[in-house]
């Protein structure tokens, strides 16, 4: 089976910087090729489309509000260059993913046409219809099937909506959101990740999370850091670092 991560990422330096963590970390083994079944690419805005190693180049809006039709160009970006998949996660670069525990939950307990398309939800008034649910963009965990279906109602009904891409997804399949109680509850019931979390000490996180959005930390006293681009960057190493320990170790 293949996965492919979608990495949103935009031309402003930090975003260039958080990148380049990314390789350093959780992304490091994925772009030195040590996964035959996983691929990194971050997805950016430029007026020439084009894909560069692990860059995908769309030519979209820059900014949150553009990331709808960013992460459809994106999408369309790889099947038009015959790069297929059998799951997509659509994450962010403030998200750590823990990519051994993602390949053993789909080797483990999910099928190709598993008809969901994310591993948690989030409830916001940011829905443009009102209707509360929606995929978090830290972790948009879909598969082929569920991505055509996306990939049709975007081009027939979406191609000129503005905004953010998890909020859109949520309206395009709230039919599908309110029958997720059924099923959703026993396929993901071992999920485990950690949401915009405060991470005071590394040593208490659980090693088989799925993902870490670590937007928000400990305050910079307590971490020893007065800015957020060091807070972040060092927090992703010190989880990484707490990760390859504990693989090393069991």
């Amino acid at each position: 089976m293949k996965l492919v991560i979608l990495a949103m990422s935009c031309n402003l330096p930090f975003f260039v910087k958080e990148e380049e963590i990314v390789k350093e970390t959780w992304g490091k083994d994925i772009v030195e090729n040590k996964y035959e079944d996983v691929s990194l690419y971050f997805l950016k805005s430029d007026e020439n489309e084009r894909i560069e190693g692990n860059y995908i180049y769309v030519n979209s809006g820059d900014d949150i509000l553009h990331t709808m039709q960013k992460t459809m160009k994106g999408i369309h970006m790889l099947l038009d260059n015959g790069i297929e998949f059998d799951f997509l996660i659509r994450t962010n670069l403030s998200t750590y993913l823990n990519i051994d525990v993602i390949r053993q939950f789909i080797y483990g307990d999910m099928l190709p046409n598993y008809q969901d398309w994310s591993g948690t939800l989030f409830t916001s008034e940011v829905v443009s219809t009102g209707k509360k649910y929606g995929p978090r963009g830290n972790f948009l965990f879909t598969n082929r099937g569920i991505i055509n279906s996306i990939l049709y109602l975007y081009d027939k009904y979406y191609t000129d909506t503005v905004g953010l891409d998890d909020a859109i997804i949520g309206d395009m399949l709230y039919p599908a959101v309110m029958l997720r109680e059924v099923y959703h509850g026993e396929m993901f019931k071992d999920v485990r990740y950690h949401k915009d979390c405060y991470i005071d000490n590394i040593e208490d996180i659980d090693p088989m999370f799925f993902f870490i959005s670590f937007r928000y930390f400990a305050s910079s006293m307590l971490m020893g850091y007065d800015t957020r681009e060091q807070i972040e960057f060092e927090t992703c190493r010190q989880i990484d670092k707490f990760i390859r320990s504990h693989k090393q170790s069991s």
